[in-house]
């Protein structure tokens, strides 16, 4: 198997663990371990699954070229978790809940969300697009 398949089998293969890695914690693949404290909307699904293709493709990426920069790096590490903070339920996060409160979440994060959502794919597009264009990995 040629490398190219190989990392597009990796890519996959990531996408679907983190779909179901991110997925039953925040209760959007429905499971008897969690339980949901708001209801979830289409966004969530459309932002759990953006963030896991988009990271599974870099994964890919990363096993493709092996090599890159920080900036990328960040950039993926940064939409990742922005992604996850917008599908996420703001309410069943723990560490959310200690620094700022339930009520305070509710009030100011909850209608952030879907900005948080749309900045984390913008930084995942963005370490995808600098991982592609990597001048020093096409000269190799």
């Amino acid at each position: 198997m040629e490398k190219k398949n190989k990392s597009l089998l990796v890519a996959a293969l990531t996408s679907m663990l983190l779909f179901i890695v991110f997925g039953i914690p925040t209760d959007l693949i429905p499971n008897s371990l969690y339980i949901r404290m708001i209801p979830a909307t289409p966004l969530d699904y459309v932002f759990l699954g953006a963030t896991s293709v988009m990271l599974g493709g870099y994964v890919g990426l990363l096993y493709y070229k092996r090599s890159g920069g920080p900036r990328e790096d960040l950039a993926a590490m940064g939409g990742g978790l922005a992604g996850i903070f917008a599908f996420g339920c703001p309410i069943c996060n723990a560490l959310l809940v200690s620094l700022i409160g339930s009520s305070a979440l509710l009030t100011y994060y909850e209608p952030v969300r879907p900005l948080m959502g749309f900045l984390g794919m913008a930084l995942l597009g963005g370490a995808l697009y600098l991982k592609v264009r990597c001048r020093e990995c096409r000269a190799k």
